[in-house]
């Protein structure tokens, strides 16, 4: 019997170490920029006169910094994919920067979802997958990836 809670308590440390934390950056091109830390993520509604024009998802680090800003355009419907190459936006509908006002290299590919989006104040949750072009000028010779989940309460950006 004790062997079995032993075994138990075990398995229930191990999952326990592997996070529950639902804001996770992760990819190749992470060693490339520093690891990227943040400490919060904001996702914000951005609005101009009363029409939505943009869903942006920041990353954050501990000096208000934003390591990494993710833009997709409107119309973003829960549990519908975009094409963050095909969809619109700014700096092909994803801005992303280290904090250190370098950006990434172009982006081949994108996608970006939301699996739970409800109004102002409610937690929005979503996923997205982004591959770079290789940049041998910057150093970067092969393609390289950033993934990010998120979950944070959904912000209003009035412009």
């Amino acid at each position: 019997m004790s062997a079995r809670l032993l075994l138990f308590g075990l398995l229930g440390l191990a999952l326990g170490a592997c996070g529950t934390d639902a804001n996770v950056l992760s990819g190749s091109i992470m060693g490339a920029y520093g690891g990227l830390p943040f400490v919060k993520v904001e996702v914000l509604r951005q609005e101009m006169q009363g029409k939505v024009e943009a869903m942006h998802v920041r990353y954050v680090d501990d000096k208000g910094g934003i390591q990494v800003h993710v833009i997709a355009k409107a119309p973003v419907v829960e549990g519908q994919e975009k094409d963050l190459l095909k969809d619109g936006g700014l700096q092909r509908d994803v801005a992303v920067g280290t904090g250190k006002d370098s950006d990434f290299p172009e982006m081949k590919s994108g996608r970006f979802i939301f699996d739970t989006l409800g109004d102002v104040g409610s937690l929005a949750v979503g996923h997205f997958w982004i591959t770079f072009k290789a940049n041998p000028s910057s150093g970067l010779t092969v393609e390289n990836t950033l993934n990010g989940d998120f979950s944070a309460p959904l912000q209003l950006q009035k412009l």
